[in-house]
Parts: structure tokens; C-alpha cells; sequence
């Protein structure tokens, strides 16, 4: 049956094993510079950056993409920032064989009268497509603005789980709303279920449900919880803070 303990451990040798299988395709070779970052590369030819905030005004999409050899995965547009103006969120992944191997950049694109601004970027919220063997992490992702909030749904029938995130707006910023993480096992099914009530704090459910018995009882618990882990757009990692999450739960085996 699966556990807390089982759980905990997926989740903390995930990041181990990706990353010595990488390692493992690199040896021998030069090293990879980092990824070009999307605000960084903008602010470095722009002259018309908005000093103290984050809007880049005149952002040109398909320049950056030619220039820095990027690809883009995925693209939706809602209403983020509640005016009048369409948003977008954005994926990027790095165009080159060894791009699928990198975690992807994640950009929010706020809308405004004559085009778009960027507002945010994440090298962190969206995982490496592929694995070190070469087998993709989740079998399907979908990125998508809607009812105000930009959601991350990545699912894989195996260890890695169904992961669910979304970003609300909220005084300015993109925050954090809701993490889940459901993940089964040979002998029963866990999810662990985290929604904000301010930044990096609010309460978790997890619900345990035990397979193996014919009518499948289930236990639950709920709890609050400080996240120390990072929670704003630009460093969320859901692997760090699903790791601290489990390690807090309550449910014995």
C-alpha cells in the first residue's frame, strides 16, 4: 500500500535521478550555457522600460523567439488582471535537441491598447518535458487562462503523479491559489490539496484512499501550513513544496 513515506520519497528522488541522468548526457562534453531569460534579454535592448515595475512595454515575441532560439509550446489567452484588455500566458522551450531536457519558460504577456507587456516570467514553474532516458515526464499538459486564473495541469499515469497549479490575481501580483498533487499507488491512492489564503500560507486536505479493500474507505485530514518553500510565479517549484506538504501529513500508514 502506498504511504506518506512512499510518497515523500518519489517526490524527493524525482529531482535525483533527473538530474544524474542529464548529468549523464552532458559527460564529456562542454557544459551548456544557461537559457537566455526573457525580461533580462529584453531589458537589455529596450529603452523604454518602465522603471520600477515589471511592464516591458512593445514586447516583440517572434524577434525573441528568431534571435534566442526558442520555440513555443503553448499559448492561451484569457483575462488575468481583470480590465479590458486580453492576456496571454505563454511556454517556451528551448529550440535545440537538448531544449526538451531544460526546465521551459512560462510568460505572462498583460494586454494592453496597442499589443502586449510583459508582466512575469518563471524558468522554474514548468518542468523539463523529457527525462534523462528520454521519456517524457507527464503524458499530457495543458496551460490555460481561465476565470481569471492561469492553471498548470500536468498528468502522468505513472510515479510523477497528476499535478495541478493555478495563479490568481491579487493586489498587483500573480499569487499562488491552489496546488494539488494526487498520486497512486499499488495499494491505495494519496492527494494532498493546498489552498492560499495569504502568500505562502493557508490550509492542506489530504485525502488517502485504500485500494485494496473492497469498498475502498478513505481517510482525510486537514491542516494549516507556512510554506517555506517559494510560492510567487517567478520560483515556484510544486516539486519543493509538494515534498514539504507530505512530509507534514498526519495520516498513518
Amino acid at each position: 500500500m502506498i504511504n506518506r513515506k512512499l510518497v515523500c520519497c518519489l517526490l524527493l528522488g524525482l529531482p535525483i535521478y533527473l538530474c544524474a541522468c542529464w548529468q549523464g548526457k552532458e559527460s564529456g562534453s562542454a557544459k551548456k550555457k544557461g537559457e537566455p531569460s526573457v525580461l533580462s534579454a529584453v531589458s537589455d535592448t529596450s529603452t523604454s522600460i518602465h522603471h520600477g515595475d515589471a511592464l516591458i512595454p512593445d514586447f516583440n515575441l517572434n524577434e525573441f523567439l528568431e534571435v534566442y532560439n526558442y520555440q513555443v509550446q503553448y499559448i492561451d489567452s484569457g483575462y488575468i488582471n481583470q480590465d479590458n484588455f486580453k492576456d496571454k500566458v505563454l511556454v517556451l522551450q528551448a529550440n535545440r535537441d537538448e531544449g526538451k531536457y531544460l526546465p521551459r519558460s512560462a510568460i505572462i504577456l498583460l494586454g494592453k491598447k496597442n499589443g502586449f507587456s510583459i508582466f512575469s516570467e518563471s524558468k522554474t514553474i514548468m518542468p523539463a518535458e523529457y527525462n534523462g532516458d528520454g521519456y517524457k515526464q507527464f503524458d499530457t499538459e495543458t496551460v490555460k487562462i481561465e476565470e481569471g486564473k492561469v492553471s498548470f495541469d500536468l498528468y502522468a499515469v505513472g510515479p510523477n503523479g497528476h499535478i495541478y497549479f493555478d495563479y490568481a490575481w491579487k493586489d498587483g501580483r500573480m499569487t499562488l491559489h491552489e496546488l494539488t498533487g494526487y498520486f497512486m499507488g499499488a495499494g491505495s491512492h494519496s492527494s494532498f490539496t493546498y489552498l492560499a489564503t495569504t502568500e505562502g500560507k493557508g490550509t492542506v486536505k489530504e485525502i488517502l484512499i485504500h485500494t485494496m479493500d473492497e469498498d475502498m474507505p478513505s481517510e482525510n485530514a486537514t491542516w494549516p501550513i507556512q510554506l517555506k518553500s517559494a510560492t510567487s510565479f517567478e520560483h515556484f517549484d510544486y516539486n519543493e513544496c509538494l515534498q514539504e506538504i507530505v512530509q507534514q501529513s498526519s495520516l498513518e500508514d
